[in-house]
C-alpha cells in the first residue's frame, strides 16, 4: 500500500493521470508514462504487488521515463528480498520454537514415595513419545516452599535443589529410550529427611521437574517443566512396569494408558531419619554354563526397539508440534504432504478466481476472450475461458511466474484482495516448506551414518586389569566437537523390598588409553571400562558371561563440526556379542611414501586372541594379592627415560614422530578401504555437500539445476510433439490462420521447450511463451516443476548457508605459537604454549585441552602405537576455560601425576611423540559450536623462545642405589665441563666430592664455578666461542 501511493504520486506528478495520457490516448499522443498500464490508484496497487512479490505477468512495467520510479522500483525489490527473508526467519523459528516440542513428553501425573534398597525414595515416571530420541538430556529437581531464615527473614519461595538419579545412572546424562522413574533418594542430606506422611499432608511446598536436552531431529534445545504440590504425591505407592516385550513383533512394546497407575505397597509411616536402612545382603548366585540371550532394546545401527502404544490423545500431540513431526517423517510422506499442500492450495484459490470470473459474467459466451474488445468488456483477470484457466493463473499468481498471458484487471477489487492473500500465502507456504527442508537436510541424526561401532566387544588384560572393550570410528574428514562416550548396562534386577526392575541401568565409566571419556576422532578409538571394585562386572567370570541376561548400550555424543548441531549416535552389545579372551588388532599405520597415517576399516573389526584368565576381576585380585611371584612381569616399551639406562646415542640426531595434526590443524590421517561404507555417505548427503570444497558444490549445483531444466524440456518436447504443436501447419505463425490452440504458446522447437522450461521453474515469465488450458498433462508437468523448484532452491538455499555459517571457518583467526617450550614458574618445571584471538567477538566457553599421543607398550605385551594421555591445563589461577581478550599462555605443570614428569632434555630429542592442542568453544557471531585441532611436538631448542635459567638436570634422579652408575653419569658431566675453554676455577671431580646423587653434584659444581644447567639454551654469556665439545650435552651452557 506504502509502495503504491508513492508510485500513484509519481505518476500523477508526470501527468500520466491526465485525460490524453491515459493508455488508450498514449501511442496517439505519443506520451511516454513512468510505467505502462496505470489507470488510477488501483493499477499502482496492482503494479506494487507484482513488482515486490516478483510476478511480473508483463501488462505494467517500468519505462526509462522517469528515475525516481525506477528508483523506487530497486527499493521495493530490495524491500521485498528483505521482507520475504524476514517471513521465513519468523516461520522457521515459530515452527522450530522449542514449546512446541515439549508437548511429546509425559510426566506422571501423582509422584510417590516408597522404600527401594532399604532407604525411603520420592519417585515420579518421565517419557518421550517420539521415534527421535534427544540428546544431552538433564532432569533436575526443586523443592519451593517458604523458609525462615536464623534471623527471623521470611523467604515465601526458597528453593533447595533435590538430588536425583535413575536407577545406578547419573541425572545429567538420560537416555529416554522407554518411560524411567526418577528418583530423589531420602537421606541425611535430603530437605526431606524428616517428613513423614503426617507433615506431608500439612506442609505447603512444590516440587519443581525440569527437563532440558538438545532435539535430535533440529539440533535445537529445548526445556519442558512440570510441578508436583504436596497432595499429588502418594506415600506407599509404586509405579507399575508399562514395559513388556511382544514376542509377536521382536520388540519392546510400552503401554502409555497405565503409564500414571501405581499400587500401593507396604511402606513404613515415618520419616526416613526413623527408619532402619541396613537390610541384610541378599545371597550370591551363580548359575550354570548354558548361554542365555537377552532380547535386543537398542539395535546394532542405532534405532530403539521400542513401540509406544495404547497413548491418548497421541495425534493431537504430534500436530501440535507438526514441525518435528514433518521432519522426523520419512521424505516420500513429506514430499507428498507439501505436493497435496501447493495442489489443493491451487485448486482452492482457482475455485475462487472462478466464482469471481462466473459472478462477474466473464465466463459467458459474449463476454470471452475472443469477444472482449468487440463488446467493449473489461474483465476481472484477462484472458481466461475456463476453470482450467483460472487453475493455471493461480498457479502462475502463488508462484510469482507471471508469464503475462492472464493478468489482474481494475475492474474488480475482490479480484485485487484475492490476489493480495494468494500472494501472501504462497510467501508463507514456501517459507514453511523450506525451513521443513532446511531442517531434513541439516538434522544431525544422518551424521551418525559415517561413525562406526565395532561389531564385538571384548574382555582382556590390560595393564593387570580385566576390561571390557569396543572400537569406535569417524570416517569422515570432519570431526565431532566435543564428542562423549557413555555405556550403560541394562539388566534385570529385583531390590530388597522384592521390587522387580526389567531394565534397570547401570552407568559404566568408561574412557580412552588414559583420557577420560571425551573423545577426539583423528582415528578409530578404543574405549576401556576397567573392570574394578566399582563395576557391575567385578563379581562376573566367564561362565557367568554366557549366562547372565544383559545389554552394554553404548551412547556416542557431540556437535557435528560442519553445522555445530548436536548429534547422538547409538549401538549396542548383548552378552552373546562380547568376545572373552580376545583383543582388537590396529588399524593404524604410518605410510612413508605419502607422509600420512592411513586407517584401514577392513581390519576395523578384526580381534586377535590372547591368554586371559577365566575367573571373575574379584577372583584375579585376590590372587594376585596373596600370590604376588604370580604376577604379571611388567616388559619393556616405556616412553620416558631412566637414570639406569646404561646405552646413550649421541642426542645430535633428532628423532621426530610423523604428525597426526598439521601445523594448519587439518588430521594427517586418511580413510582407507571404505568401499563397502561409500553408501553411509550418501545417507548424509548433506554434510557430505557441506564439507565438499566449494568448486565441486557450485559444480554439483550447476548440474542439477541444468539436468533438471533439460528433464522438463524433454517432458514438454514430448507433450507439445504428440500434440501435433511442432507439425509445420501447428507452428506459431500459423496456429492462427488454422485455428490451431498449442499446448504452450509460441513453442518451435526443443531450444523454446528448454527456454520454456527455465522460465517456469525460476519464476521468470517473460510473458512470450505460456501454457494454455489445451492439455492436462501440460498442466500436471508444470505443478510438477514448479514444486521440483522450490524444492531444488531451497536444497541450494540451505547447503550454502551451512557452508558460509559453519564455525570451521573461525579457526582461521585462532592462533597458536609455532613452539612450545619448558621452563620454570613458581619453582615447578611447566610446559607452555601461547593461544590467541584476532577477531574482537569472541569465542564463548572457550575450553583448551590436551593429549599426549606416543606409543605404549602394557605388561601384557600389547603395543599401543597411539596411545591418549590427558594432560592437565590452566592459564594462570584459572583453569582450562579461556577468556581470549588477548593472547594467554596455557601452562601444563610437570608434577608426579604428568606423563612427563620422568623427561629430561635429552629424551625431548630422542623420544618420538605428540602433543595434540583443542580449543573448542562457542561462537559469539553465529552461536555455533567449533574445535580447533592443533598438533604441538615440543623442541627443546627453539629460535623463538627466550631462554631463561631453569635447574634441570640433564638425566632424572636415580632410583637406583648403584652408585657406580651416579659417578658414571657424573663423571660424563665432569669430562664435558672440563673441556669448556678459559674455566674459571678448577671444577671438582665428582668422585672426590663423595656424592651421592646427581643433583647434590650439581649443585656443589654451581657453588664452584661459573658455569650453569640451563634449559635448552647453547649460547654463550662470555666471550667464549669454542662449545662444539658440549653439543652433545644439551642441558649445559657456560654464562
Amino acid at each position: 500500500m506504502g509502495f503504491a501511493l508513492l508510485y500513484w504520486l509519481i505518476c500523477y506528478t508526470h501527468g500520466d493521470f491526465e485525460e490524453f495520457h491515459l493508455p488508450p490516448d498514449q501511442e496517439q499522443f505519443k506520451w511516454t508514462p513512468c510505467v505502462y498500464n496505470l489507470y488510477d490508484f488501483r493499477s499502482c496497487f496492482l503494479f506494487s504487488i507484482e513488482t515486490q512479490t516478483t510476478i511480473g505477468y508483463g501488462v505494467r512495467t517500468t519505462t526509462e521515463e522517469c528515475p525516481e520510479a525506477i528508483f523506487l522500483m530497486c527499493l521495493q525489490s530490495i524491500f521485498g528480498v528483505i521482507a520475504q527473508a524476514f517471513m521465513v526467519g519468523m516461520a522457521f523459528v515459530k515452527m522450530a520454537h522449542k514449546g512446541n516440542s515439549s508437548t511429546t513428553f509425559l510426566f506422571s501425573k501423582f509422584a510417590v514415595i516408597s522404600q527401594r534398597e532399604g532407604a525411603l525414595c520420592l519417585m515420579f515416571r518421565v517419557a518421550d513419545i517420539r521415534k527421535s530420541r534427544i540428546t544431552n538430556a538433564s532432569i533436575r529437581m526443586r523443592l519451593m516452599r517458604t523458609h525462615t531464615s536464623k534471623e527471623g527473614e521470611k523467604l515465601a519461595e526458597f528453593q533447595e535443589e533435590l538430588p536425583v538419579q535413575i536407577d545406578d545412572c547419573t541425572p545429567s546424562d538420560v537416555f529416554l529410550m522407554w518411560p524411567t522413574v526418577v528418583i530423589h533418594r531420602i537421606d541425611s542430606a535430603s530437605p526431606l529427611y524428616h517428613l513423614s506422611p503426617a507433615t506431608l499432608m500439612h506442609d505447603h511446598f512444590e516440587i519443581v521437574v525440569l527437563l532440558e536436552a538438545t532435539i535430535e531431529s533440529t539440533g535445537l534445545f529445548t526445556q519442558t517443566r512440570t510441578s508436583y504440590l504436596n497432595s499429588e504425591i502418594l506415600w506407599g505407592h509404586r509405579f507399575d512396569s508399562i514395559t513388556f516385550y511382544n514376542r509377536e513383533f521382536q520388540c519392546y512394546d510400552v503401554d502409555y494408558s497405565r503409564f500414571n497407575e501405581t499400587f500401593e505397597v507396604e511402606t513404613p509411616l515415618c520419616s526416613a531419619q526413623e527408619i532402619d536402612e541396613f537390610l541384610s545382603l541378599s545371597r550370591n548366585f551363580r548359575p550354570g554354563t548354558t548361554r542365555r540371550f537377552r532380547r535386543r532394546a537398542v539395535f546394532k545401527h542405532g534405532e530403539v526397539n521400542v513401540i509406544q502404544s495404547k497413548l491418548s490423545k497421541r495425534k493431537l500431540r504430534f500436530l501440535q508440534d507438526i514441525f518435528t513431526t514433518l521432519v522426523d517423517t520419512q521424505w516420500r510422506w513429506t514430499l507428498l504432504i507439501f505436493a497435496l499442500s501447493f495442489i489443493l492450495s491451487w485448486l482452492g484459490f482457482a475455485v475462487i478466481w472462478w466464482l469471481i470470473c462466473f459472478t462477474h459474467g466473464d465466463l459467458e459466451a459474449a463476454h470471452l476472450p475472443p469477444h472482449q474488445e468487440e463488446n467493449n468488456w473489461t474483465p476481472c483477470v484477462y484472458n481466461i475461458f475456463t476453470f482450467a484457466s483460472c487453475f493455471l493463473f493461480s498457479i502462475e499468481t502463488q508462484h510469482t511466474i507471471g508469464y503475462g498471458f492472464r493478468t489482474t484487471t481494475e475492474e474488480c477489487p475482490e479480484a485485487i484482495f484475492m490476489m493480495c492473500m494468494q500472494s501472501i500465502y504462497g510467501v508463507m507456504t514456501q517459507a514453511f516448506m523450506v525451513g521443513i527442508v532446511f531442517a531434513k537436510m541439516t538434522r544431525p541424526k544422518h551424521r551418525s551414518q559415517t561413525l562406526l561401532f565395532s561389531k564385538n566387544a571384548v574382555i582382556c588384560q590390560r595393564d593387570g586389569d580385566l576390561c571390557l572393550m569396543f572400537r569406535v570410528g569417524d570416517m569422515r574428514k570432519s570431526h565431532i566437537i566435543g564428542a562423549n562416550i557413555r555405556a550403560q548396562l541394562i539388566k534385570c534386577r529385583t531390590t530388597k523390598e522384592g521390587e522387580f526392575f526389567q531394565q534397570f541401568q547401570t552407568e559404566l565409566a568408561v574412557g580412552t588409553d588414559g583420557c577420560a571419556s571425551d573423545l577426539f576422532f583423528i582415528w578409530p578409538m578404543i574405549v576401556v571400562h576397567k573392570i574394578d571394585e566399582e563395576s557391575p562386572f567385578y563379581t562376573m567370570s566367564a561362565s557367568d558371561m554366557l549366562q547372565e541376561r544383559f545389554e552394554i548400550v553404548v551412547i556416542l555424543e557431540g556437535t557435528v563440526e560442519s553445522t555445530g548441531q548436536s548429534t547422538q549416535t547409538r549401538s549396542s552389545y548383548l552378552n552373546t556379542e562380547i568376545l572373552w579372551g580376545h583383543r582388537f588388532e590396529s588399524v593404524v599405520s604410518y605410510n612413508k611414501e605419502r607422509q600420512s597415517y592411513e586407517v584401514d576399516y577392513r581390519r576395523f573389526n578384526e580381534t586377535v586372541q590372547v591368554d586371559t584368565p577365566l575367573c571373575s576381576a574379584k577372583e584375579l585380585a585376590e590372587f594376585c594379592k596373596y600370590q604376588e611371584d604370580l604376577t604379571i612381569a611388567a616388559k619393556g616399551g616405556e616412553l620416558l627415560t631412566s637414570i639406569n639406562k646404561g646405552h646413550r646415542p649421541s642426542v645430535a640426531i633428532r628423532r621426530q614422530r610423523p604428525r597426526a595434526i598439521l601445523k594448519s590443524g587439518d588430521c594427517n590421517v586418511l580413510q582407507e578401504n571404505l568401499s563397502h561404507h561409500q553408501l553411509k555417505f550418501l545417507q548424509d548427503i548433506f554434510t557430505t555437500l557441506v564439507d565438499l570444497q566449494w568448486r565441486l558444490v557450485l559444480l554439483i549445483f550447476a548440474l542439477s539445476f541444468l539436468l533438471s531444466w533439460l528433464f522438463f524440456a524433454i517432458m514438454f518436447w514430448l507433450i507439445s510433439l504428440t500434440h501435433g504443436d511442432l507439425e509445420e501447419i501447428h507452428l506459431p505463425p500459423m496456429q492462427e490462420a488454422n485455428g490451431w490452440r498449442p499446448c504452450i504458446i509460441n513453442i518451435y522447437s526443443f531450444t523454446s521447450c528448454f527456454l520454456y522450461s527455465l522460465e517456469s521453474q525460476h519464476t521468470i515469465g517473460y510473458g512470450v511463451r505460456a501454457i494454455t488450458e489445451e492439455c492436462p498433462e501440460a498442466v500436471f508437468v508444470s505443478c510438477m516443476q514448479a514444486i521440483c523448484g522450490v524444492l531444488v532452491q531451497a536444497f541450494m538455499a540451505g547447503i550454502v548457508f551451512a557452508k558460509l555459517t559453519r564455525p570451521k571457518s573461525r579457526c582461521q583467526t585462532l592462533l597458536f605459537s609455532r613452539s612450545a617450550l619448558i621452563c620454570q614458574r613458581d619453582g615447578d618445571l611447566c610446559l607452555m604454549f601461547r593461544v590467541g584471538d584476532m577477531r574482537k567477538s569472541h569465542i564463548i566457553g572457550a575450553n583448551i585441552r590436551a593429549q599426549l599421543i606416543h606409543t605404549r607398550v602394557t605388561p601384557e605385551g600389547e603395543r599401543i602405537k597411539q596411545y591418549h594421555t590427558e594432560l592437565d591445563l590452566k592459564m594462570d589461577d584459572c583453569d582450562s576455560n579461556l577468556f581470549l581478550i588477548w593472547p594467554v599462555i596455557v601452562v601444563h605443570k610437570i608434577t608426579p601425576d604428568s606423563p612427563l614428569y620422568n623427561l629430561s632434555p635429552y629424551d625431548i630429542m630422542q623420544d618420538q611423540f605428540e602433543i595434540l592442542v583443542f580449543l573448542e568453544g562457542t561462537i559469539e557471531s553465529t552461536g555455533q559450536t567449533q574445535k580447533l585441532e592443533f598438533m604441538r611436538l615440543i623442541i627443546q631448542n627453539s629460535t623463538k623462545s627466550i631462554p631463561v635459567e631453569t635447574p634441570f638436570p640433564l638425566y632424572p634422579p636415580p632410583t637406583s642405589t648403584n652408585m657406580e652408575e651416579v659417578y658414571q653419569t657424573s663423571s660424563e658431566i665432569y669430562q664435558a665441563i672440563s673441556a669448556l675453554p678459559e674455566t674459571p676455577q678448577p671444577v671438582p671431580n665428582p668422585v672426590n666430592l663423595q656424592l651421592n646423587n646427581l643433583d647434590q653434584f650439581i649443585t656443589k659444581f654451581r657453588s664452584h664455578s661459573n658455569y650453569h644447567i640451563f634449559n635448552g639454551s647453547r649460547r654463550p654469556l662470555k666471550s667464549l666461542t669454542d662449545i662444539e665439545s658440549v653439543q652433545s650435552h644439551p642441558g649445559i651452557c657456560p654464562v
